[in-house]
């Protein structure tokens, strides 16, 4: 299980929990769905802002197996809401090909 590493895609994210090739991360905005690529990397399929039940909707909508799904899913509050992180520190973006450091302004 991979959680706490720092990814991005347009902004950056934290990974709360992964179980196999999938993966529940954060903005602070909102949970995002990713999948493992094969180069290692993830790739965002989903952003839910919601409740776990749409964001279980989501995870049947593309695929996720229902090991991985429970897993997910048990570690998550019902709400979004509930336990919505601050956004993300900078960091280095793996959701690209290889890791990109992000730059702040001074």
């Amino acid at each position: 299980m991979i959680v706490g590493k720092t990814i991005m895609t347009y902004r950056e994210a934290l990974i709360l929990v992964s179980s196999g090739d999938w993966a529940v991360a954060t903005d602070g905005v909102q949970w995002m769905l990713c999948k493992r690529k094969k180069d290692g990397t993830w790739r965002p399929l989903s952003f839910v802002h919601s409740t776990k039940t749409v964001l279980a909707g989501c995870m049947r909508e593309k695929g996720t197996p229902p090991k991985d799904m429970a897993v997910l899913l048990a570690a998550l509050p019902d709400r979004f809401v509930e336990a919505a992180p601050a956004p993300v520190a900078a960091g280095y973006s793996d959701f690209d090909d290889g890791a990109v450091p992000i730059q702040r302004p001074s």
